[in-house]
């Protein structure tokens, strides 16, 4: 957990990756449509999430997520140091699985 408010990147219009991918994604009319839903807190979040997953940026955005965790856990095999390499292995499961 990392104490972030639901929706609360939504409703303060940060430009993530997700963000980025769905307006990359949906046209003008949807575009509008986005910016529109802003009149209502409780809207907003539903029709951008809503938006986000439609688009198919939601799933690519989990899937590269995903890809960048598997690279992150080969690079560590790879690691001929001494130490622990479990801690930072942890460490990548627990941001791969981060909750709000």
């Amino acid at each position: 957990k990392v104490g972030k408010r639901i929706g609360g990147d939504i409703l303060e219009k940060k430009k993530t990756y997700l963000w980025n991918e769905m307006w990359s994604r949906i046209n003008k009319e949807e575009r509008k449509n986005v910016l529109a839903s802003y009149s209502s807190e409780t809207s907003a979040i539903a029709h951008v999430k809503e938006t986000m997953a439609n688009s198919g940026a939601k799933n690519y955005t989990l899937k590269l997520a995903q890809e960048y965790t598997d690279k992150s856990l080969n690079a560590l095999q790879h690691f001929t140091t001494s130490g622990d390499k479990s801690y930072l292995e942890e460490i990548v499961h627990m941001l791969a699985g981060r909750e709000s």
